[in-house]
C-alpha cells in the first residue's frame, strides 16, 4: 500500500455500493485516474460535494493493488458560480467528452490538467462560453499530439481535411477565407484575448468532424448530436 498526494478535478461520478461513489479524476501528476469516495453519497455526508463534476480537490490517495482510494480530502474549488450558467454547461460538457475520449488512463498530463483549470478560470472571468471552448480545443489537440494544420504559404482556395491534418491547397471541405482566418487566429490566441467569434457553428463543424476521425469513435457522433439537440431544446 502507498500513499500519494494530488490535485484532482472530478471529470464524472458514479455510484459504487451503497454509500460510495467512484470517480474519473483528472490529476495534476499522474493524469486521468479512477477514485473510490467512500461513503460520500449520503446528503447528511461532509464528504457529499467531493464528487460533483469539475470540482477541484486535494486529494490523498493510497494505491491497493490497482485501485486509487480517497482518504484526506480538501476542496479547492468547486466552480459552483461556472458551472450555475447554462452555456458554460455545454462547453464543459463537450471539454469533459475529449478528456474521456483522448486521455489514456495513469498517464501523466500536467499540461492537460493545467489547461482544464486554466479554461475553467477563463469561464469563470469571461463572458463568452463558446469562444473559450475553442481555445481550449486547439490547446488540447495540441498537447495531445494531434494539432491541426495551416496552410503556411500564399492561396487562392482553402480546404479542411481530417485525413490531411487540416486545411490545405487540395482536397476537403472548402472553407471561406473569413473562417479560416478566424478558426488561425483562435488557434494562436490565448483565453486572455477571448473574443467573439463570427462563425462559431461553422468551425464546430469542422472541429467535430476532426475529433471524430481522429477518436475514431461513434460515441463522440451520437453525444455531438445529443448535446445539439438538448442546446436546441
Amino acid at each position: 500500500m502507498s500513499y500519494l498526494k494530488v490535485k484532482g478535478i472530478v471529470l464524472l461520478s458514479f455510484d459504487s455500493k451503497e454509500k460510495d461513489r467512484v470517480s474519473v479524476v483528472l490529476t495534476n501528476n499522474v493524469g486521468k485516474i479512477r477514485v473510490k469516495f467512500r461513503s460520500v453519497k449520503s446528503s447528511t455526508s461532509r464528504r457529499s460535494g467531493y464528487t460533483d463534476d469539475f470540482t477541484m480537490t486535494n486529494i490523498l490517495l493510497y494505491k491497493k493493488i490497482d485501485n486509487f482510494i480517497a482518504t484526506d480530502l480538501q476542496i479547492v474549488d468547486s466552480f459552483l458560480d461556472v458551472k450555475s450558467i447554462l452555456t458554460n454547461y455545454f462547453a464543459l460538457s463537450y471539454i469533459r467528452e475529449l478528456l474521456i475520449l483522448f486521455l489514456p488512463y495513469e498517464q501523466a498530463e500536467g499540461n492537460v490538467f493545467e489547461l482544464v483549470y486554466d479554461v475553467l478560470l477563463a469561464l469563470r472571468f469571461y463572458s463568452e462560453p463558446e469562444q473559450a471552448l475553442l481555445v481550449f480545443i486547439f490547446k488540447f489537440l495540441i498537447q495531445i499530439g494531434i494539432p491541426i494544420s495551416f496552410i503556411q504559404d500564399e492561396y487562392s482556395r482553402v480546404y479542411f481535411s481530417a485525413e490531411r491534418g487540416g486545411f490545405n491547397c487540395k482536397r476537403g471541405i472548402l472553407v471561406s477565407e473569413k473562417i479560416y482566418k478566424e478558426m488561425k487566429e483562435i488557434s494562436e490566441s490565448g483565453f486572455d484575448k477571448i473574443n467573439k467569434k463570427e462563425y462559431f457553428k461553422e468551425i464546430m463543424k469542422l472541429l467535430n468532424l476532426f475529433i471524430s476521425y481522429h477518436s475514431d469513435s461513434t460515441k463522440f457522433i451520437d453525444f455531438v448530436e445529443n448535446l445539439q439537440k438538448i442546446n436546441v431544446g
